[in-house]
């Protein structure tokens, strides 16, 4: 997993022995290496700070860090292997995406503030609306659901031609969805 910040100065990669490392770019210099989880890290996401990272592990933690002193600033047991996290615009929410189909919404604390059933297969992956007021979840049949972020619950799913959704990005408009 690999994820430039909102501004383009920093990149977070993660690997598959759950360390997170934080690059300055574009000269490439390695700032910080964190020791983030004990299993891969299917997922990271940038807060709009440019300094918090969410990370998702199959070790079935969400953890928060600040990416300048590689502090960790909350950890959660998601309770399923996570293939997907983000962060809303507002930093209101962080979005998870589970092994068992849940997407659950948690505040920067970590308190889970709603769980819902999105798919019937695991979420692969996640993304939030520029707003925040939508998120998208994938799955590997190649659904796609899209959520109503304050209601909580699957506006509707688009159905594609059945090959595994690994990726999703809203358009900076926020009115188109690519996945990949």
């Amino acid at each position: 997993t690999v994820l430039y910040s909102f501004d383009s100065k920093r990149l977070a990669s993660a690997d598959e022995k759950g360390v997170v490392k934080i690059w300055e770019m574009p000269a490439g210099t390695l700032l910080r290496t964190i020791n983030a989880h004990s299993e891969i890290v299917q997922s990271v996401s940038w807060a709009e700070d440019n300094k918090t990272i969410v990370t998702g592990s199959l070790d079935k933690f969400v953890k928060l860090w600040n990416s300048d002193t590689g502090e960790n600033l909350m950890s959660m047991d998601a309770g399923s292997d996570i293939w997907g996290v983000d962060l809303t615009s507002s930093g209101d929410h962080i979005l998870v995406g589970c092994a068992d189909g849940s997407v659950a919404f948690l505040d920067s604390k970590g308190k889970v503030l709603a769980r819902i059933e999105a798919m019937e297969t695991p979420v692969t992956s996640i993304a939030a609306s520029p707003d925040g007021t939508v998120m998208a979840a994938g799955s590997p049949r190649g659904a796609v659901a899209i959520i109503d972020v304050e209601a909580r619950r699957v506006r509707f799913t688009l159905n594609g031609p059945g090959l595994p959704v690994w990726s999703l990005a809203f358009t900076p408009d926020g009115r188109h969805i690519l996945s990949g």
